[in-house]
């Protein structure tokens, strides 16, 4: 059966890095949406003027667009953002896919949390990330990207990524989430957790999917990044979802 996912890709990322994900959903025969959050990818929105629900808008627009109820994938901060729309559109919702991404509970923001559970970010990406001047935004030492993203991935993509990765914008990850169990806790959730991963430490993804447990916990032996190392077998978790 034909399915619609909406890509919600993560911090620093854009719609493009979803450009191999993409062929395979709909090799399957599923329609496969990716977009930019503003200040993202191809957004030109200024970074110190985005907040958490300008995210969430950018995707209910999208949600609304679709003429049948479709799952959403959040990979990464995503997630914050793809539960927010969850609140705001539940009926629309077939299912949200955590890619290793970051779930709250209501009332929580991504900042506050990590420090409660510090150290939530691994130390390669701590030791090389800076913060800008004015303090809106905070980059990747490029040098590291692979590193960090891309391990398991091909220096050609690694390349690519390097060339398009942005300035993350501040505000959203300091924002607490209003979710509630009538609305957001209606929609079924799933978990995809990356092994490899060198963003989130293994035990503050398991806090967070255990204070928020999910239908079933998919684990692959990847990077941060599997939509460029194993798109296929992302796909085919996705078609189970």
């Amino acid at each position: 059966m034909m399915q619609t996912f909406i890509l919600v890709h993560g911090a620093w990322h854009g719609a493009w890095c979803w450009y191999k994900l993409i062929p395979s959903l709909e090799q399957a025969g599923h329609k496969a949406i990716a977009l930019d959050l503003p200040a993202h990818g191809k957004d030109l929105t200024p970074a110190n003027a985005v907040t958490l629900q300008h995210y969430v808008e950018r995707v209910v627009q999208a949600v609304d667009a679709q003429p049948e109820p479709m799952v959403l994938v959040g990979h990464s901060l995503a997630g914050i953002t793809i539960s927010g729309v969850a609140e705001r559109r539940p009926q629309r919702i077939k299912a949200l896919v955590y890619l290793d991404g970051v779930l709250l509970g209501n009332g929580e923001s991504f900042a506050e949390v990590a420090a409660r559970n510090q150290p939530a970010l691994c130390t390669v990406l701590m030791s090389n990330m800076s913060v800008s001047s004015d303090g809106t935004t905070s980059s990747v030492n490029l040098g590291k990207a692979k590193e960090i993203f891309y391990a398991d991935c091909s220096d050609e993509d690694v390349e690519h990524a390097k060339k398009l990765l942005r300035p993350e914008p501040r505000g959203p990850r300091a924002e607490p989430i209003q979710i509630t169990d009538q609305r957001f806790g209606r929609v079924p959730r799933v978990y995809i957790e990356c092994l490899q991963d060198k963003v989130f430490t293994p035990s503050f993804k398991k806090s967070m999917y255990t204070a928020m447990p999910c239908k079933k916990v998919y684990p692959m032996d990847t990077g941060h990044s599997p939509f460029l190392s194993a798109p296929a077998e992302l796909a085919r978790i996705l078609e189970e979802v």
